[in-house]
C-alpha cells in the first residue's frame, strides 16, 4: 500500500512511500490526473491501465518522487500493485490515494550579499554627512560588479560583489510547535547547507590621502553592524583590508584601491509547513553545532 504520500515544498513534485504488503517482492505504480466531474469517479482498475501514467515500473521501492510531467494545483490519483517472487499478483490490491502538487518553500537564506551591500551603503552616506568623505557628486556610488571600468567611473567609488559561496556544512531538521493548539497547523521543515560567503567590498579613489578614510569607513561599516550581522544568523562575519595601486597604464591617472574581503557563515535554506500527521519518524540533524 502507499503509507504516505505528500507533495514536496519545491513543487510539481510527490513523493510516496510504501508498505509492501507481507511477501511482496516488487511493485508498480501508477497514476492518474483527478478528473472532479467525472461519473463513475477516476480511478485505476488495475496494474495494466493504458489510460494511466507509469510512475515505477515492478522494483524493490520503499520510496519514489515522482516529478514526471506535474503541474501544480492538479490533483493526481495513484495506486501501488504488487507482486511476489514467483511474479503473481498480490490480491486485493491496495487502495488508491490522491495528493495535490504545490509549491509552499519559502527562501530562508540569509541574504548576505544583499545585506552587506545595503550596509556599506548606509556606512558611505553617514560618512559623506558627517564630512569624512567629501564626493564631488555629494555621495559615494556603490556598484554590485568590479570596476571593468575605471575612466568612466567618478571617484571615490565602491565595489561590492560575492567571489565565491561555498557549502560547507549540509543537514535537515524540523521545527516542532510544543503547544497543543498550535500543533495542529503543524511544523517548520528547513533543508539546505551552511555556506562559506565570501564578498569583495573594493573602495577605489584618486586620492592616495582619501584611500585611507574610505578604507577606515568600510572596515566601520562591518564592525559597527556586527549585531545586525547576528539578527540575520551570519556566523562569524570577518572583514580583512588591504590597500594597492591600480598603475597610470591602464588607467588616465593612478588609483588607490582599498580593498576588503568579507567572510562569513551562512544558512543556505528552504524551508515549508507540513501537515498535520498522527505519527512521526525523528532522526538526528547532520548538521554540526558552528559556535
Amino acid at each position: 500500500m502507499i503509507a504516505l504520500i505528500e507533495p514536496l515544498p519545491a513543487g510539481n513534485a510527490i513523493r510516496l512511500i510504501l508498505s509492501p504488503p507481507p511477501g511482496a517482492r516488487q511493485a508498480r505504480i501508477l497514476r492518474r490526473v483527478v478528473d472532479p466531474t467525472a461519473d463513475p469517479p477516476t480511478a485505476i482498475p488495475g496494474p495494466d491501465d493504458p489510460g494511466a501514467v507509469l510512475v515505477a515500473d515492478w522494483g524493490d521501492y520503499l520510496a519514489v518522487v515522482d516529478t514526471d510531467g506535474l503541474v501544480n494545483g492538479v490533483e493526481q490519483l495513484y495506486r501501488a500493485f504488487y507482486r511476489n517472487a514467483a511474479g503473481q499478483p498480490i490480491l486485493p490490491h491496495a487502495p488508491a490515494r490522491k495528493a495535490t502538487p504545490s509549491y509552499t518553500a519559502r527562501d530562508t537564506s540569509a541574504p548576505v550579499l544583499r545585506l552587506v551591500r545595503e550596509r556599506v551603503a548606509m556606512a558611505l552616506a553617514n560618512a559623506v554627512a558627517a564630512g569624512r568623505l567629501h564626493p564631488a557628486s555629494g555621495q559615494v556610488p556603490v556598484v554590485q560588479a568590479p570596476l571593468i571600468a575605471a575612466q568612466a567611473a567618478t571617484f571615490p567609488i565602491v565595489s561590492v560583489h560575492l567571489e565565491r559561496d561555498q557549502p560547507v556544512e549540509f543537514g535537515i531538521g524540523n521545527i516542532l510547535l510544543s503547544d497543543d493548539e498550535l500543533l495542529a497547523l503543524g511544523w517548520d521543515e528547513t533543508t539546505g547547507w551552511i555556506a562559506e560567503v565570501t564578498i569583495n567590498v573594493v573602495g577605489v579613489t584618486n586620492n592616495p590621502d582619501e584611500r585611507i578614510t574610505l578604507g577606515e569607513v568600510l572596515q566601520h561599516a562591518i564592525v559597527a553592524n556586527l549585531d545586525v550581522f547576528a539578527a540575520h544568523a551570519l556566523i562569524r562575519p570577518t572583514l580583512s583590508m588591504s590597500h594597492s595601486e591600480i598603475a597610470p597604464e591602464t588607467t588616465n591617472a593612478p588609483l588607490y584601491v582599498a580593498a576588503g574581503t568579507f567572510s562569513c557563515l551562512a544558512a543556505r535554506s528552504a524551508t515549508a509547513t507540513a501537515s498535520e500527521i498522527a505519527n512521526a519518524l525523528v532522526a538526528a540533524s547532520m548538521m554540526e553545532d558552528t559556535p
